[in-house]
């Protein structure tokens, strides 16, 4: 077998040395132009109420119908840009900002009584504090005590012991809107284990939720890689996917779930997918525990 000849490749090793220091050099003059980008969009946010309606149009005026081939990384970091010179702006930025109704720390907890159910309640209790029960008839009547704000949450059963979403919790929970603020994992006898979530009628900001779940449909076969990149991006660990169809109007979507500590990875998801995507739905900020 012939030898490899050291000075060939240290020849290799130098050419690639100076390209990668021209590539750097490349990079951080597209980062440059993507920060002006965000200066752009950002000038027409002239107060924090018109970036549900302005950011969008703004934003495809600047990119979508002008600029090519950015890669999903790259629109990723706008969004960040943004979500940093807004951020700093106006000081506060929350759902609200975004039109998503955010709830205050739940209390009173209405849900269907049973051994497993009562578990899930002392857990939330456990770890939220402040709680007081109140018993429904049903799973619909505890989704609509939250929904007609007769009750600040709800508890619901969500996925079975196999790890399957339960239908009609499901379709109770996209009907009214449910926004999803805890989850709590108990065990339903030997290996197996349910999932409870307590619901609430807006986003609950805890500042100790780490798991951020949304949906998004879109006609863009290739989205999916677009936002778990930008997930990336931002520092999300625990990228989750799947593709589900609406029991309520029978399209199908993409939900997700991803999770972070840190709150600013989520504003700025909040600006990727508002600038990116027609329609988005987040659907949940929580923290999972278990007994």
């Amino acid at each position: 077998m012939k030898e490899i000849i050291n000075s060939d490749i240290k020849k290799i090793a130098k050419g690639l040395s100076i390209h990668s220091e021209a590539l750097k050099k490349l990079d951080t003059i597209r980062s440059r132009y993507l920060y002006e980008i965000a200066e752009l969009v950002c000038e027409a946010i002239e107060e924090p109420l018109d970036i549900t309606e302005e950011l969008p149009s703004s934003y495809k005026k600047a990119v979508k119908e002008n600029i090519r081939g950015l890669s999903r990384e790259e629109k990723a970091k706008i969004a960040s840009y943004i979500a940093g010179i807004l951020g700093e702006k106006y000081r506060k930025m929350n759902f609200e900002s975004f039109g998503i109704p955010q709830s205050p720390k739940p209390t009173t907890i209405n849900y269907v009584k049973n051994v497993y159910s009562d578990r899930a309640y002392r857990g939330f209790d456990e770890h939220i504090g402040g709680l007081y029960s109140e018993y429904a008839d049903s799973f619909l009547s505890a989704a609509q005590a939250v929904y007609y704000e007769n009750s600040s949450g709800c508890i619901l059963p969500y996925c079975a012991h196999d790890g399957t979403v339960m239908t009609g919790i499901a379709k109770l929970i996209e009907t009214y809107d449910l926004k999803k603020s805890a989850v709590f994992t108990t065990d339903t006898g030997g290996v197996q284990h349910s999932e409870f979530a307590l619901f609430t009628h807006g986003i609950w900001a805890n500042r100790n939720s780490d798991i951020l779940e949304f949906t998004v449909r879109s006609d863009d076969p290739f989205f999916v890689e677009d936002i778990i990149a930008a997930c990336r991006m931002f520092n999300y660990e625990s990228i989750f996917h799947s593709r589900r169809t609406s029991l309520c109007d029978g399209e199908k979507y993409d939900f997700f779930t991803a999770k972070s500590t840190d709150p600013r990875c989520h504003i700025s998801m909040l600006f990727f997918l508002s600038t990116e995507f027609e329609r988005y739905n987040i659907t949940g900020l929580y923290k999972s525990i278990s007994e």
